[in-house]
């Protein structure tokens, strides 16, 4: 692919925008357009890391701008791999959303494709997993049967005559158009769509819905994978169940029980060790030092130190615990922790949140100083009541 350098912008960043006009009426696919993938691979080679189009004008975001110049002609190398990985997920999502409306009657309204999935919206509130294993089954059948997936040109008067599926508020945009392109897949869908799709069924390979998501009103999202993406994901939950074999000593049948199994262990130590802790909290809470200072400081792991404060018996404190990854956990009675707060905040870099009894902060300044403003706090607002 070819094409001529009309414009080099420095966009910041080591990045460049480079305007282009290709030649031969060779095609490169924008960012997001029809919630596809854009294109990738190299000018010169310079890594392309974003297609755009600003107008009618075509740009290219570049990593690099080695050899790049106003006026020049260039090559451009296309990631063919990727090009196949975008055309296996558009043509499994016309799939899937054709299947959809025909076995359920439900429409797709928005599909997003990523590097790693891709979502339909569909008008749906409640999508079971019933319904997502028969729509699955289905898809994955058509896929097999093999339906050729065809592209053609139509006129606006020519393609009002057409059966199809369309999105009633995008008619005038695609209507507005000098030859309108349809992708139609066997008998089974046609739509118009200028994005990338394979040739047959058979291409696609594989679908899998990989998440039901309940998502604003009416609506559901599905995740799927196709193709490649597919295969990819097979092998990788595939090794992972491998691994999870391995270290629970158990068959694939076993895992869910030995899981389960291993919950209800963990559930019963971490009752245990809530019983040990608040054992130990209440005797550190009666070890303090009996002083008049009405602050308290504490250092030890914040699960210990969460659970001092319950135990101590005293009319009027502010207690600081301090954990092991720097973090202050304030606890107070007869102060309120809001005022402290907010004047340590105008005084240190700190980041967190106080109610009235109970609050934490992180810092990177000295504890030192940050504890005698506490102490100095507190002393005034003692002889303020006094």
């Amino acid at each position: 692919m070819r094409a001529k350098i009309q414009d080099v912008v420095d966009i910041g960043n080591g990045l460049v925008d480079v305007k282009i006009l290709l030649e031969n009426s060779e095609k490169l696919y924008v960012d997001g357009e029809g919630g596809q993938l854009g294109d990738r691979g190299k000018v010169e080679g310079n890594k392309i890391i974003g297609v755009k189009k600003i107008g009618k004008d075509l740009w290219i975001t570049l990593k690099t701008a080695k050899d790049i110049s106003i006026g020049t002609y260039v090559n451009i190398d296309i990631d063919h791999e990727r090009r196949i990985d975008i055309a296996q997920q558009h043509s499994a999502q016309h799939l899937l959303t054709a299947v959809l409306k025909r076995e359920l009657d439900v429409d797709t309204v928005g599909f997003q494709m990523s590097e790693a999935f891709s979502t339909i919206d569909i008008a749906l509130g409640l999508f079971t997993e019933f319904q997502r294993n028969l729509i699955e089954d289905i898809v994955n059948k058509e896929i097999q049967v093999g339906h050729p997936i065809n592209v053609n040109l139509y006129s606006p008067e020519e393609f009002k005559q057409l059966e199809l599926r369309m999105r009633k508020e995008l008619s005038h945009k695609i209507l507005s158009q000098e030859k309108i392109r349809v992708v139609s897949i066997g008998k089974i869908d046609r739509n118009p769509c200028g994005g990338l799709h394979v040739k047959n069924t058979l291409e696609i390979g594989l679908l899998k819905i990989t998440k039901v998501e309940k998502i604003k009103g009416n609506l559901t999202r599905l995740y799927f994978v196709a193709g490649n993406r597919a295969l990819k994901l097979f092998q990788e939950e595939h090794e992972t169940i491998g691994n999870l074999i391995r270290k629970l000593t158990c068959g694939f049948e076993e895992i869910p029980d030995r899981v389960d199994s291993l919950l209800q262990s963990v559930k019963a130590l971490k009752s245990i060790q809530k019983k040990y802790v608040e054992r130990l909290a209440d005797y550190t809470a009666r070890e303090l030092p009996v002083s008049d200072e009405a602050v308290i400081v504490y250092e030890d792991t914040a699960e210990i130190i969460n659970a001092i404060p319950k135990f101590i018996e005293r009319k009027a404190y502010v207690f600081v615990g301090i954990s092991e990854d720097n973090k202050f956990i304030l606890a107070a009675k007869g102060f309120d922790l809001r005022e402290l707060f907010t004047h340590l905040k105008q005084k240190y870099a700190i980041q967190g949140g106080c109610g009235p009894t109970k609050g934490q902060f992180v810092t990177r300044g000295k504890h030192e100083e940050i504890l005698k403003e506490i102490k100095h706090w507190v002393e005034r607002k003692r002889s303020y009541e006094s």
